[in-house]
């Protein structure tokens, strides 16, 4: 089977190369075909070292998070999709082997490691839908979800027939809840989104939506684009 590796850069070429080195260290592949993909968002200095194949491709003018992923996954038509954010680290053993083996018999279509943060607590990356009320549940009561109906997109491994049927991200959203939007979608086409691996990844967290306004205004357009697909469209 064929195995793409999506990255994008949005000036974090440094992360990337320490992802690289922990891919090199923890990946178990030896069944399958693995090309890595890094895009970067805008032109970056890079002197990328890796066991893998990497190919780079620069962006002429920047593009979001869905539709960087969507053009890579066009071009190299992969069996397994895994889009994996700058700011992870492998930190154990990852066994691709084992986990395709799992997607395939269990008839998965999208599945996560497990996420950690650098104090090795589970990160908040399995949740349940967006909606207003689930959020107001979250942010204002502190109520810790029942259920998950998605993954954020950090270390996403989606099989390639899946994201053709989903038609990939949806691009209208230029980052964030586009993870959201496509775990929420394949459910309601019947698709399988679950754990099928007890293997745990680090997130660096950047939390720049916490940091920067400008991030800050993407997420909060982004929840309402969001919204508006699925209270109205």
């Amino acid at each position: 089977m064929k195995i793409t590796l999506s990255v994008v850069s949005h000036g974090q070429i440094d992360l990337v190369q320490q992802l690289l080195s922990s891919i090199d260290k923890y990946l178990i592949c030896e069944k399958h075909e693995i090309n890595l993909i890094v895009t970067q968002n805008f032109p970056e200095y890079n002197d990328l070292i890796s066991k893998l194949s990497i190919t780079i491709k620069t962006n002429l003018n920047q593009r979001g998070f869905g539709a960087n992923h969507n053009s890579i996954f066009e071009s190299e038509n992969p069996d397994i999709f895994i889009i994996i954010n700058p700011d992870i680290k492998l930190i154990e053993k990852l066994d691709l082997d084992q986990i395709i083996t799992k997607v395939k018999s269990n008839r998965i279509s999208i599945t996560s490691p497990i996420i950690v943060d650098k104090n090795s607590n589970v990160d908040d990356y399995k949740r349940s839908n967006l909606t207003p009320i689930n959020l107001i549940k979250r942010k204002i009561f502190k109520k810790k979800d029942t259920k998950f109906d998605w993954y954020a997109g950090m270390f996403l491994i989606v099989t390639g027939e899946s994201f053709k049927k989903l038609n990939g991200f949806d691009e209208r959203f230029f980052m964030y809840l586009e993870d959201c939007d496509l775990c929420v979608r394949a459910q309601k086409l019947g698709l399988s989104v679950q754990d099928i691996t007890n293997a745990k990844v680090l997130h660096d967290a950047r939390r720049l939506s916490r940091k920067s306004f400008r991030y800050f205004q993407l997420h909060v357009k982004s929840l309402i684009k969001y919204w508006w697909k699925i209270f109205i469209e």
